[in-house]
This record gives C-alpha cells, sequence and structure tokens, in this order.
C-alpha cells in the first residue's frame, strides 16, 4: 500500500513496460472512488472494470 497512500511512486517506466506485453488500461481507481464519496468502492470499481474487458457483462 506505500504505492496507494503516497509513500512511494510507481517504478519509471512502468505503464510503458506493461503496455509492450500486454494489452492495459490503466484506470486510477483509487481518485474515481474518492470522487464518489467513499474510498472504499475501489475494489469494485476494479472489478466492473475487469468484467467489461473481459466481455462479462451479462452475468454482473
Amino acid at each position: 500500500m506505500p504505492i496507494l497512500n503516497g509513500r512511494f511512486d510507481y517504478p519509471a517506466g512502468l505503464v510503458e513496460d506493461l503496455h509492450a506485453l500486454v494489452n492495459t488500461k490503466i484506470i486510477n481507481a483509487a481518485d474515481k472512488a474518492k470522487e464518489l464519496g467513499n474510498p472504499n468502492v475501489m475494489n469494485f470499481i476494479l472489478l466492473g472494470a475487469l468484467i467489461k474487458s473481459m466481455g462479462l457483462e451479462e452475468i454482473a
């Protein structure tokens, strides 16, 4: 959790390295959860993104 709470930054080039290896989409779920007024919904935001990316909306 040190990155999430701001004690550390992501390693330089991490996002670019991931993009080169796999199909990725960056989602700042922590900020979105704060915008919604509840930081505890971050995992639901990520789960929703995963469900959509896998094309499983009909089972959610």
